[in-house]
Order: structure tokens, then sequence, then C-alpha cells
């Protein structure tokens, strides 16, 4: 029983990746991008792995009682691992080309059939080594759970802080700069939908300097920012579970941590230039905790890998990986549309929240 109890986690712990890796991993992807705790979204996970495991272990234990649970074992031996495969295709970290995933989930069901065809001894052999290195999969599923319990214990610095501002005197500049993530300039400007008015934008590109030739400097929020912020090539980044920021940079391959007195807004206040963020997606302001006068950050997206919100109920959270999951396999077109309605909703709490506290930071006249 408990050979068949490790088997079934680790089933639903592999078939469930897709929806916490970001959880569990070490460079702290989904720590970088919240200002709130992860208890509730951890546990959701938690939860959804269990009841994955209770129904894989309550359907198998019902085909074992059937005649006919020897052709049972090879056909879940052929399609369970090409299961597993597709699932976890965006958690590869590399991109595997159409031709290639469709001939090796072709090629895995084959070469079962070849080998109970030809060499039914060697198959035998091989069904019961699938059989243990399925239980074998509990030592992975075992370190998830361990990271995802230390997730949901891990506590955010605060969300926003407040220093006074001296009173300063009439007429004294003010410089705003606003970073628009993933805002196309194509189509917001030279091929936008003919039913879109954007006037403000028009307007700020009538009144600005337009450059045309330009090579980003990355691609990547976490890797954009922080190396505008620097003015050097930001390679990687990490938000450790003690709230460190870590990066690596093209002159420094080695995890070193973001020195925020040398960022832009270290220089402005090397300059007595009080400054205030807004931010989304960043850690901001555990990041300029000693650096800026004012400073407030928020996501209310989904979790990227999710989907799961944090302003969304733990049943709720429970709920929506394993109904997106199940119609995947069913329609995947709904699983589409629901996905995208749940990453719109969040999307639009993220824009109308910082939209709010950037609007009131710029009526501070200071």
């Amino acid at each position: 029983m408990i050979k068949r109890i490790a088997q079934a986690w680790g089933f639903a712990s592999i078939l469930l990746l897709p929806d916490y890796i970001d959880m569990t991993s070490p460079v702290g992807d989904a720590r970088m991008r919240v200002a709130s705790p992860l208890t509730k979204i951890a546990l959701a996970h938690l939860a959804d792995m269990a009841i994955v495991a209770v129904l894989f272990l309550g359907l198998t234990a019902l085909l074992r009682r059937s005649s006919a649970w020897t052709k049972i074992r090879w056909a879940l031996m052929a399609l369970l691992p090409v299961a597993l495969f597709l699932r976890n295709l965006n958690v590869i970290p590399f991109d595997i080309p159409d031709a290639t995933v469709f001939a090796l989930s072709v090629l895995w069901p084959a070469l079962l059939i070849l080998l109970i065809w030809k060499t039914p001894r060697m198959a035998a052999q091989f069904c019961r080594f699938g059989s243990s290195l399925l239980t074998g999969f509990v030592i992975f599923a075992l370190v998830m759970t361990w990271q995802l319990v230390r997730a949901a214990q891990w506590r955010p610095l605060p969300q926003s802080f407040a220093a006074a501002i001296p009173a300063q005197p009439a007429g004294k500049p003010r410089l705003v700069w606003i970073l628009f993530d993933e805002l196309a300039y194509k189509p917001v400007f030279e091929t936008r939908d003919p039913s879109l008015r954007l006037p403000n934008f028009d307007r700020l590109r009538s009144e600005s300097t337009l450059f045309t030739d330009v090579t980003p400097i990355g691609y990547r929020t976490t890797r954009v920012v922080p190396g505008l912020m620097l003015r050097r090539y930001v390679t990687d980044v990490a938000y450790t579970a003690d709230n460190r920021y870590l990066i690596k940079t093209q002159d420094n391959p080695h995890w070193h941590e973001f020195d925020a007195k040398d960022s832009l807004f270290g220089m402005a206040k090397q300059d007595g230039v009080t400054t205030s963020i807004v931010g989304w997606y960043i850690a901001y302001c555990p990041v300029f905790a000693h650096i800026a006068t004012d400073c407030y950050w928020s996501n209310d997206d989904a979790q990227d890998r999710g989907p799961t919100m944090l302003r969304e109920s733990f049943g709720a959270n429970v709920w929506e990986p394993l109904r997106v999951m199940a119609e995947e396999t069913v329609s995947p077109s709904l699983a589409w549309a629901d996905q995208t309605r749940w990453n719109a909703e969040g999307h639009i709490a993220s824009v109308k929240d910082v939209s709010a506290h950037a609007l009131s930071t710029l009526a501070t006249s200071q």
C-alpha cells in the first residue's frame, strides 16, 4: 500500500508541476513578483496534489480488480509518460519542435508494442522497472512538497513606505519616468486598430523625442528593469527566501547583491533628490528600502504558471488549476478561454491599483 501511495504522490507532483513550479524555484520567481504572503497559493497547490493523488490511487485500485488489468497496465505505461511529457512542455527550459514532440509521443508506445511482441520476457522486466521508477518519483514529490511548505512560510518585506518629504521651492523641476511593460510600439502607433482611440499616447508622441532605431537591453521584465537601473546588462536575477535581490551581469557572471546605491535612484539620493516609486512585478520597495523617499509596489495578476491569484479564495485557487487541466484534455479552446479570462481579471486589477497609486503620487507637489 505504501508503494502505491508513493506512486500516486509522485504522479500528482509531476502532473501538476507546471502549476506550481514558480513556487518552488530557487531563484524566487513567485516571491519576486508579489508583495503578499504566498501561503494561500502554496496550500492550494498542496491540496491539488492530494486530490490528484487520491483520484489516481482510487482509479488504479479499481482497475487492478479488472480481469483485463494486464492489458490496462500496458496501456497506462504507453499513455501516462506521453501525457506527463506533453503536460510539462512549458516547464522544459528549451523549445522542442512540434515534429520532435510528435515523434517522441509516437515512438514511446511503438517501442512498448515492439517489446511485448518480440521479447515478452524483456517487456515484463521493463514493466517492473517502470513501476519502480514511478515509485521513485516520490523523492521528487517530497522535495517539491517541502518547497511548497517553505513557500507557505515565506513573508515579504513591507509593501510600501513613505518618509517625510521636505518642502520644495516653487517651480523646482520634476522628472517622471514611466516604464511600460509589454507595450509594443507597432500596434499602438503604426498598425493600431482603427476602432481604438489613444489620444493621450498620440499627444505624448507628438511632443516627444522618438527613437526608432533601438536595440532592447533584454526581453524579460525581471532582467530589463534592473539593467536600466544599473546601466549595465543583467543576465539573470534571483530573489531569495530572506528577501535578498541577487543578480548576474555581463561583467560579473557570479551571483552578487543588487547595489541600490549604485542605481539611478541611489544617484538621485546622493544628489539630494527626493524619489517616489510606484511599481509592478518587481520587488521595488524591499530593494530600494533605504534609497527611495516613497514607495508602493503591487501585483494582483494571476501567477505566471497558475492559474492562481492571491486575490481569490482558497477554494477558487484549488479548483481553477484542476478545472483548466481537465479542460485542456477535453476542450483546449475552452481551457485557453478560461485562462485568458482569469489572467485578464487579475491584470486589470493590477493596472487599476498601480494607476491609482501612481496618480496619487503625481498629485503630491513635493
